[in-house]
């Protein structure tokens, strides 16, 4: 369905037609996973409205055609375990777990079920709620601010633009300041599953998710018994 209106979805894109020899853009090299950056740089380039046999899809590298496929109707959400289903049926047994996790997350959920996760999401993200956040997040960026300043040096994206963002969804999510560091970790773990990963890393994403999993359904379970102003308890 994709590949039939896309030449009409971007008219004036330079559309590369699927063929089964090697792909030019090898997605899944080790360099390419380390950094893409360069090999976006030039899909942009040479190629910006790309198919990919690696990926089975388009792919999608100026800001104008994203933006365009994202307001158009025609597209429908994809299915996150995509990849995960192309695996031989040894390890597909192996990450089953995950990938029925991965089933109820917002992003790969029906559109039913993502509209009502919408409509939750909006009771607690109102203007006077974000503003309400705005002296916390300004704690916790002094914090990270003073901590780079002590050691003398801070490496920018790992110290800072890292950490905050985490830091402020564990608190959202009621997550006790001591944890904010498992609740990282556990979501560096995750991020292997949206890159070109091994068995071995999406094994090690499972763990991550489960051993999550398991940390939350207390606090879920606290908050049942005593609602706070907080997301948990507007999802509770």
């Amino acid at each position: 369905m994709v590949r039939s209106f896309i030449p009409r979805a971007f008219p004036s894109a330079m559309i590369n037609t699927p063929t089964s020899t090697p792909p030019r853009y090898d997605f899944f090299s080790p360099e390419v996973v380390s950094d893409s950056l360069p090999l976006l740089n030039r899909l942009r380039s040479e190629d910006p409205v790309h198919f990919s046999p690696q990926l089975g899809g388009w792919l999608l590298t100026r800001y104008a055609d994203v933006m365009s496929a994202l307001k158009d109707p025609r597209f429908v959400q994809a299915s996150g375990t995509g990849r995960m289903d192309a695996l031989p049926e040894e390890a597909r047994q192996q990450i089953r777990p995950l990938r029925d996790s991965i089933r109820l997350w917002m992003g790969n959920d029906s559109t039913e079920d993502h509209l009502r996760f919408q409509r939750i999401l909006k009771k607690y993200f109102t203007p006077s709620t974000i503003e309400a956040l705005r002296p916390r997040i300004q704690e916790l960026t002094h914090e990270l601010i003073d901590a780079a300043q002590a050691r003398g040096r801070a490496e920018v994206v790992s110290e800072l633009a890292y950490p905050l963002p985490a830091n402020v969804i564990a608190e959202m999510l009621g997550v006790p300041t001591k944890d904010r560091e498992l609740l990282q970790h556990w979501s560096r773990d995750i991020l292997s599953i949206f890159r070109a990963s091994t068995l071995e890393k999406l094994l090690q994403s499972q763990k991550s998710v489960m051993e999550m999993t398991d940390y939350m359904r207390p606090i879920v379970a606290e908050h049942r018994l005593t609602p706070r102003k907080d997301l948990i308890s507007v999802f509770v």
